[in-house]
């Protein structure tokens, strides 16, 4: 919801996330309030923000945290340490909670769903036991769904905290910097940090929990296999691990083209920025092919570099929808070859249990090192721009540019 700055803070009414419950908050009940309103809806109908959402609080945070990591790495200061020691982690508890409770539901339904199926292949099963099972899947799947959204709602507020926290920055440093360092930054570069550059932080939000919980989870599946399906689970797990080292080479090739394109979009900006300002002197003296072609030239680069992120993309979905098959297939094969005996139950709790990992472990690790290699990238680009020399009267005056949008709404 997006309330006008206009609208002062003392004017607004108290965010209903501030004082929800964990039950509200689990089943979203908190904007019922909101949603049921009846009339037609005003600015003063809004409520307001929670405090850790202001943009005047989030730019002094992150100020703050960039000080003290300048403090205590002179030499090598990190921008992207910054924002994760001081603004991701220690509000990210919550939500790491959350993605391993909704982790523990999932392989808590697949033991489930194979002792349900071991019930039904027994004749002298008692009607009890098999709702007891049923029960015990389906609460696991009703559990699993709240806690993924609750999960989600607190990771992508983590990460959209990261992204307007860096956009209030840069405005802050643009406003202080010195003439000389003009010179070395144009509009167009600012404006593309600002909207493309800061957005990959928000992606990150999501994902990055995911870098530590997936490889526990792994171990937990690999416990739980070789209790149930015996030495042959290993060759379907080894071969999920196989698969992370080239989503990994995956990732740094995400990063590689991420950083040639946006070099590219900053030509581009840089170019038609120039071709505005100085329409006259290119009517004057007959330059429209010429800009045309230097500005589609940066576009035909720049869209280069989208297509071949998107191939790798596509390659890294048909991993995740292949990887099932080819565990499931080594693991009963190398089982039967051995000369055991294939049970339902062990099937479909097998295939459930890769299925929960290679969801973890191949799709939202590949994710999180993904987003994060560009993050890390963005936030090089931009501790660029922190590093320039201000004009002395900003650098003894308190950062206030972020103060106009204070009290703005966070939108995505």
């Amino acid at each position: 919801m997006c309330r006008p700055p206009r609208l002062a803070a003392a004017e607004a009414k108290p965010c209903a996330l501030d004082g929800a419950s964990l039950l509200s908050q689990l089943t979203f009940h908190w904007v019922k309030e909101l949603l049921s309103h009846k009339s037609d809806m005003d600015a003063s109908d809004l409520p307001g923000l929670p405090a850790g959402e202001v943009s005047q609080n989030l730019h002094d945070q992150l100020a703050a945290a960039w000080r003290r990591e300048q403090r205590l790495r002179p030499r090598r200061p990190s921008l992207m340490r910054a924002l994760t020691w001081r603004l991701l982690l220690p509000r990210a508890i919550w939500g790491f909670v959350g993605a391993a409770a909704e982790a523990s539901c999932q392989i808590a339904q697949a033991l489930g769903l194979g002792a349900l199926v071991s019930w039904l292949n027994e004749s002298d099963g008692s009607l009890g036991a098999g709702l007891g099972y049923a029960g015990w899947v389906v609460g696991c799947g009703l559990c699993a769904w709240f806690l993924h959204h609750f999960h989600f709602f607190i990771a992508w507020r983590f990460g959209m905290r990261m992204r307007v926290a860096l956009v209030t920055h840069i405005m802050a440093k643009a406003l202080r910097l010195s003439l000389g360092s003009l010179h070395s930054v144009s509009v167009g570069h600012v404006v593309t940090l600002a909207s493309s550059d800061v957005e990959k932080f928000q992606t990150f939000g999501i994902m990055a929990g995911y870098l530590v919980l997936a490889p526990v989870e792994a171990l937990v599946v690999l416990g739980l296999g070789l209790h149930l399906v015996g030495p042959s689970f290993a060759a379907g797990f080894v071969l999920c691990l196989l698969l992370v080292p080239l989503q990994m080479r995956f990732s740094r090739r995400f990063g590689a083209i991420r950083r040639s394109v946006a070099a590219h979009s900053d030509r581009r900006v840089k170019l038609i920025s120039q071709v505005i300002t100085g329409a006259r002197l290119v009517k004057v003296c007959a330059w429209e092919h010429a800009m045309d072609e230097m500005i589609g030239r940066a576009r035909a680069e720049e869209v280069r570099g989208v297509q071949r992120a998107n191939r790798l993309r596509a390659a890294n979905e048909s991993i995740y929808f292949v990887a099932p098959l080819l565990q499931g297939f080594c693991t009963f094969a190398l089982h039967v070859w051995r000369g055991k005996a294939l049970t339902p139950s062990m099937v479909v709790t097998t295939l459930v249990l890769f299925n929960t990992l290679q969801l973890h472990l191949t799709k939202f690790l590949a994710l999180g090192i993904e987003f994060g290699s560009q993050a890390a990238v963005g936030a090089r680009r931009i501790q660029r721009l922190l590093e320039l020399p201000e004009a002395r009267r900003a650098q003894d005056a308190a950062p206030d540019a972020a103060r106009g949008v204070g009290t703005a709404a966070l939108t995505d």
